[in-house]
């Protein structure tokens, strides 16, 4: 029941369901938010092993190339 001087046409207990999930959307968007940092993480850590891993078998790669070349030339 809304009181008679509340500006607002708006059921209290309907204010409180409201501010109840706004309270649980807060906590997932929370969640979520540290979920999303620790994969970027994750990515990043991954990307630089990537990275090198790149550029040791172009090095490799160069140097075995290097060492045929020698012997065959």
């Amino acid at each position: 029941m809304t009181p008679p001087d509340c500006p607002l046409d708006i059921d209290p207990i309907e204010i409180g369901k409201l501010i109840q999930k706004i309270e649980t959307l807060d906590e997932s968007v929370r969640t979520n938010n540290t979920r999303l940092k620790e994969i970027e993480a994750q990515l990043e850590k991954t990307r630089g092993i990537g990275i090198g891993i790149v550029l040791a078998t172009v090095g490799l790669s160069a140097s075995a190339g290097s060492l045929i070349h020698k012997w065959w030339g």
